[in-house]
């Protein structure tokens, strides 16, 4: 019998609800133990994700999990899962990768609300500003722990300072997060 996950894998795998299909290399759903205590989500796929089929996994993704294997070391078997607001990369003819559009997030909002449901979690750290602005507009609020961090790409591009200043304070989220279970 299918596991909730392998289901939604199958519908989703091939999904060609918006234009952001016809540019991809693979879809990217979710990374991570299902269910989880706590789901990231993020915005959208990069580069890496988009060639591997798996969320953070870039340069962005590895600074997150660093952050997030400091933040957990204190916790034994805390499951973690990942996720992006759009399953596709979003970019056209070639074009540089560049924030999902509205329509997009839209479109993909669906497959975004089954993963937290399969996800089973009472935790929600959205990763950037883009995935603070869409998920509350896609979940009740009320049914969640709501946390905000910057999103790891934003960090590795910010000068020496401001990088050490979001990392601590995407940690000191993480833990509270972590607090809260």
């Amino acid at each position: 019998m299918a596991t909730r996950l392998q289901i939604h894998t199958q519908r989703w795998k091939n999904c060609e609800r918006c234009e952001l299909c016809n540019e991809r290399k693979k879809v990217v759903l979710v990374r991570g133990s299902l269910p989880c205590h706590i789901l990231f989500v993020g915005e959208a796929p990069g580069n890496s994700e988009d060639v591997v089929g798996i969320p953070f996994v870039g340069p962005a993704g590895k600074l997150l999990d660093s952050i997030i294997e400091q933040a957990t070391e204190d916790y034994e078997e805390v499951k973690i899962a990942f996720t992006n607001l759009v399953a596709c990369i979003p970019k056209f003819e070639g074009s540089k990768v560049h924030e999902p559009d509205e329509e997009y997030i839209k479109e993909c909002s669906e497959r975004l609300l089954e993963i937290l449901d399969i996800s089973d979690t009472d935790s929600i750290v959205m990763v950037g500003r883009l995935a603070e602005k869409w998920v509350p507009k896609f979940v009740d609020m009320d049914d969640y722990e709501m946390y905000s961090i910057t999103h790891p790409a934003a960090i590795l591009r910010a000068n020496v300072v401001q990088r050490d200043m979001s990392i601590r304070r995407s940690f000191a989220t993480i833990k509270t997060a972590l607090e809260n279970l």
